[in-house]
């Protein structure tokens, strides 16, 4: 006897088995109990087309039911054979009437009363649209009691205008998302123009700082840049002194800082410079190339 060969069949019977008794619980709200039969159920949904509401969801159960034992493609072509009164949009309106009557109450007791007012709010909203509306949401500015009191044709209007404004607030959305993807490209490239790769070595919660430091060092130089422009063998007395003044706080308030620094981090230890303003940024390289064209000769702090 060849075991290994009936574990296979019987692994597969029970595969065959599950995907039937799937099926079977898939269509049973759409069966009324019944074995099915092509042809009885084919009569039985033509014999319910042009009649009321509630024959109209019983049509869409046997065409959701045949849909489910013929398949789709098989589906479209009995359709067309077999439903000529209707068109396929008819069909799949019916069906999804069939499919509310079973998954949503309160709908199904709006299209008995309204079957067109049900149909378009199938029509034209989503399935998340339609649970909102189940549970008492708001969708378009109404709630599901207040469909019933309004005429079909506001109702069809405030459907298209609320799917006009979703349908362009996703549009607006994408072109948004868009429009953020490029910005943050050229800040990327700015950021690597301004700053360097160096930049990328300090963990994101500290680069806001390190730009910061950077606009702080640029003003620094912008302030000894207005104190280089000015004329000091003919400059008044006064201009002179507050030039000077300006450099002795630029320098205390500098040194204030760094012992505050010290006093925090101690671990650090007292190392040379860093050099990191000078080799850095193209602002220290003008500054010494212009100290050097005026004739300094003195050597120049990298701070």
């Amino acid at each position: 006897m060849d075991y290994p060969t009936l574990t296979k069949d019987y692994e597969e019977e029970k595969k065959r088995a599950a995907a039937l008794e799937e099926h079977e619980k898939l269509v049973a709200p759409y069966t009324d109990g019944l074995p099915y039969n092509r042809d009885r159920v084919i009569e039985a949904a033509k014999s319910r087309i042009f009649s009321s509401f509630l024959s109209a969801v019983e049509c869409g159960k046997y065409l959701i039911w045949l849909q489910a034992e013929e398949g789709s493609p098989a589906f479209g072509l009995t359709l067309e054979k077999h439903f000529p009164e209707i068109s396929r949009a008819t069909a799949f309106n019916f069906m999804r009437l069939a499919k509310i009557s079973v998954e949503h109450p309160k709908m199904k007791m709006l299209a008995e009363k309204n079957r067109s007012k049900a149909i378009a709010l199938l029509e034209i909203l989503n399935e998340g649209d339609i649970e909102a509306l189940e549970e008492g949401g708001i969708i378009a500015g109404i709630t599901l009691e207040e469909v019933d009191k309004i005429p079909a044709r506001q109702l069809k209007e405030k459907l298209r205008l609320y799917k006009k404004r979703v349908d362009r607030g996703e549009e607006q959305l994408v072109k948004l998302e868009d429009e953020n993807r490029k910005l943050k490209a050229a800040l990327a490239e700015d950021r690597k123009r301004i700053y360097g790769d160096v930049i990328v070595q300090f963990a994101p919660e500290d680069q806001r700082a390190i730009e910061q430091l950077h606009y702080a060092h640029d003003q620094m130089w912008a302030a000894l840049f207005a104190i280089d422009s000015i004329d000091k063998e003919k400059a008044s007395d006064k201009l002179i002194l507050i030039a000077r003044d300006l450099c002795l706080h630029i320098y205390q308030l500098a040194m204030e800082s760094f012992e505050e620094i010290a006093a925090a981090r101690p671990d650090i230890p007292d190392a040379a410079e860093t050099a990191y303003w000078a080799d850095r940024l193209p602002l220290n390289a003008n500054a010494h190339l212009k100290r050097k064209e005026a004739g300094d000769g003195k050597p120049t702090s990298a701070n």
